[in-house]
């Protein structure tokens, strides 16, 4: 099911053909849960499809908003949004709160950062017959809590782990890089970092570490760091 929505700002309207809210099935789990591949309970979330004009068969990047996401607007993902927008790839926007019954910036801190990773293989999932996209090419960008969703469903163990094939690509952007997963130096698509040295609410340093040894591996990674740059500096 699909609904579909007017865009009702000039800027949308010169940018996108098409503004859909797509409701997919993925699931409530625990940390237990996720790191086992065991089933949880179902939810239903929804995501904010937008398809910009002048784009035949897009690529599509999965947007994973940060908690400021939370009822505050989604600053960052709009204005990447945006951009992308303006190179003809189309986006889709997570919201992993409000269908948990979070509404606050307290609430979304509290929810585990690695349960939103069945949110973006339940959306790719949603994605897989629209007319509009191309679902061959997929990627997934998460901000601050949101970018674990984008820094570790690349991994080759979650994804076999839950029988899904690799994206197009992922980018974490200051996102938090400290946690080591077993086999985590194995991952499936190319990776971007991107972080700000100045960043006192996710240090930089991890985000250091870890590209270099998925470069030791032989993984496909990029770490772009941004002078003076502090949390949340798009």
């Amino acid at each position: 099911l699909a609904i579909l929505l007017i865009s009702l700002t000039p800027t949308a309207k010169a940018q996108i053909i098409r503004h859909e809210l797509i409701p997919f099935e993925s699931a409530s789990l625990s940390i237990a849960n996720v790191l086992t591949g065991a089933n949880g309970e179902k939810l239903i979330v929804a995501g904010s499809l937008r398809v910009p004009k002048a784009a035949k068969k897009p690529p599509v990047v999965i947007l994973m908003p940060p908690p400021l996401g939370v009822g505050t607007g989604w600053g960052q993902v709009d204005e990447w949004s945006r951009v992308l927008h303006e190179a003809s790839i189309a986006t889709f926007a997570i919201d992993s709160f409000s269908p948990r019954g979070i509404y606050t910036l307290a609430g979304a801190i509290n929810l585990p950062l690695i349960t939103r990773w069945p949110d973006v293989f339940g959306a790719r999932a949603a994605l897989k017959n629209h007319p509009l996209i191309d679902f061959n090419r997929i990627a997934v960008m998460g901000f601050s809590h949101g970018a674990p969703s984008a820094l570790y469903t690349n991994l080759v163990r979650f994804q076999k782990m839950y029988n899904e094939t690799p994206f197009a690509g992922h980018i974490s952007v200051y996102g938090p890089c400290g946690v080591r997963f077993r086999h985590d130096e194995r991952i499936a698509s190319p990776l971007m970092l991107l972080h700000g040295t100045a960043d006192d609410w996710v240090p930089a340093a991890p985000c250091r570490d870890y590209p270099a040894r998925l470069k030791n591996a032989g993984g496909d990674v990029r770490l772009i760091e941004y002078p003076d740059a502090h949390h949340a500096f798009d």
